[in-house]
């Protein structure tokens, strides 16, 4: 009796059995846990609010179709094109919400992207069966593309033959499968993408995806991995299973020539760079951001990241309001001495494999190559080049050349900066005088005090308005027309916290300046046109790229 009452009132979670799982994820049950890559939802997309916003862009991509439409619906189209044409005609129209839910798509679907050994297999949530099967047929008769119907066991399909394999689509319950196999594999392929063969174990039991969401925070709409150290394993020392079945079909007659030594050695690299992993932070109505990154287990994140400094003049409104920036966070004589370090350390222990030979060799050069250039830029804290406006369509009213030529000039079509930051800003002036010929008799005080910089031929650069800036511990460069304002504020400008390399760029902004000159983008606008930032950033798990898209308003 009391051990019934405690049993009643335990407050442990439900285990879910091995059939519960699979029902709730049937995406992920059916991923081969052994797979080389797997990107998949582990909860719903919210696409909704993308798809929305798609209204926007929806009438130029109705143009695209029309066009393409107009060109690629002859006799003489090849099948490729017919299919594209009757694919893009269903969308006519139809770029929103209420239009893609009408060819039977969900605005919350869970999808998953993976590979059957090196095959590839897609499966997506629908939102109505019978309509997307509809959109199938259509798209089938007006291309006259005619897919066979072919059953495994209980499990129906159907088959497109493509050169020496086939497409297979498959729709069981709200989920379309499909994926694409030679001709050689089709006989173990087909049955794992399709259900008819289980896997021994699967994503949904090894909770890969799930472990991702905990150890990097992503969000669990859309996550992935390469698993790199699987990929070596099957390409040196292959093991029983079925990523080996589906390799020997695939090259019956391939030999594995690699020595233990070079087994052993490339598996260890292999063991130190095991996955390339990517997800989700952010997806909203103002865009999404996701990180993508190379583990290390090796430490190589944490050295890389102790040669991180400050982007220059990143914080400013010059640099913020740019139609582009490029930056570089790093201390240059640390990233010297770094990359110094990894090439010794092969040289004094060097690899034993031939297969590894370029390595060795580019460690015995690496030494004499960073001992040429550790002068010229070990000074360096940091670089920032910043693209503030560009015409290309724009002609500068200079006066003309002796041979009747207007001279070309970056003043009234072209600004922008480039900023460094160095330990001595005197020793770096010194060396790029020696550099660039154009610039030795050029006086640059260390006060911030803007001087215009003469026309440098030896580089190839037309005529402008250039001025310089110098403090001690920064230099300002800049073009255009307030170019003397702006490099006296850029080499005063303080440093702030900046990733270890930045690049930021506004599609709209670029697009615009292309259109002036071309005509083709002046109307564009649309959901993928807003500011882009993409940071680097290594740490102590590897070095990791983090992407932010803002949609446009």
């Amino acid at each position: 009796m009391t051990a019934a009452l405690f049993a009643g009132c335990s407050s442990s979670p439900k285990v879910e059995s091995a059939l519960e799982l699979a029902q709730k994820s049937p995406h992920l049950a059916a991923i081969p846990a052994e797979t080389p890559y797997a990107f998949a939802s582990i909860e719903p997309m919210p696409l909704g609010d993308m798809m929305d916003m798609m209204k926007k862009i929806g009438p130029q991509l109705d143009k695209v179709t029309d066009d393409f439409l107009a060109q690629n619906t002859s006799a003489n189209s090849s099948t490729g094109e017919r299919f594209l044409a009757a694919y893009l005609e269903e969308f006519r129209g139809k770029y929103n919400r209420e239009g893609l839910e009408s060819l039977g798509f969900s605005m919350n679907p869970r999808v998953a992207a993976y590979g059957i050994g090196w095959l590839p297999a897609f499966r997506y949530e629908v939102g109505d069966a019978v309509a997307f099967q509809a959109m199938v047929d259509r798209i089938e008769k007006k291309s006259g593309i005619t897919g066979t119907d072919a059953k495994i066991g209980d499990f129906a399909y159907r088959a497109y033959a493509v050169d020496n394999g086939v497409v297979a689509m498959a729709m069981q319950g709200k989920e379309v499968i499909f994926g694409f196999t030679p001709t050689e594999t089709a006989e173990i392929y087909l049955p794992y993408l399709l259900g008819a063969q289980k896997p021994t174990d699967n994503l949904l039991q090894s909770k890969a995806l799930h472990n991702l969401v905990k150890k990097y925070d992503y969000k669990p709409y859309f996550l992935g991995f390469v698993d790199v150290e699987r990929v070596v394993q099957m390409m040196v020392a292959p093991q029983p299973g079925l990523n080996e079945d589906i390799a020997s079909r695939l090259e019956p007659n391939r030999t594995l020539d690699y020595s233990p030594a070079c087994q052993s050695e490339i598996r260890g690299i292999a063991s130190s760079y095991p996955r390339m992993v990517a997800g989700y932070d952010e997806w909203s109505k103002d865009g999404f951001s996701m990180r993508a990154g190379i583990e290390m287990t090796n430490g190589m994140g944490t050295k890389l990241a102790a040669t991180h400094s400050s982007i220059p003049a990143a914080s400013t409104a010059y640099s913020k309001d740019a139609m582009a920036s490029f930056g570089l966070g790093v201390d240059m004589g640390k990233f010297v001495e770094f990359i110094s370090n990894e090439a010794a350390n092969i040289r004094n222990t060097p690899y034993q494999c031939d297969k590894l030979a370029d390595l060795n060799e580019s460690a015995e050069q690496i030494g004499g190559a960073l001992m040429m250039a550790s002068g010229m830029v070990s000074d360096i804290k940091g670089i920032n080049a910043i693209l503030k406006n560009v015409d290309v369509g724009g002609q500068a009213d200079q006066p003309q050349a002796p041979d009747g030529a207007y001279g070309a000039s970056v003043t009234d079509n072209f600004s922008g900066a480039l900023v460094v930051s160095a330990t001595d800003t005197s020793s770096l002036l010194n060396t790029l005088k020696m550099l660039v010929p154009d610039i030795a008799s050029l006086v640059i005080k260390s006060d911030g005090v803007a001087v215009q910089v003469p026309a440098m031929p030896s580089l190839g650069l037309p005529p402008g308005n250039y001025f310089v800036a110098m403090t001690p511990t920064q230099i300002g460069l800049s073009a255009g027309q307030t170019a003397a304002d702006d490099a006296t504020e850029l080499a005063k400008a303080a440093p702030g916290a900046t990733p270890w390399i930045s690049l930021r760029y506004s599609p709209a902004l670029l697009m615009s300046a292309l259109g002036s000159a071309t005509g083709e983008f002046d109307d564009l606008s649309g959901l993928f046109l807003g500011p882009i930032a993409v940071d680097v950033v290594p740490n102590e798990s590897g070095v990791f790229f983090n992407y932010r898209q803002s949609f446009s308003e």
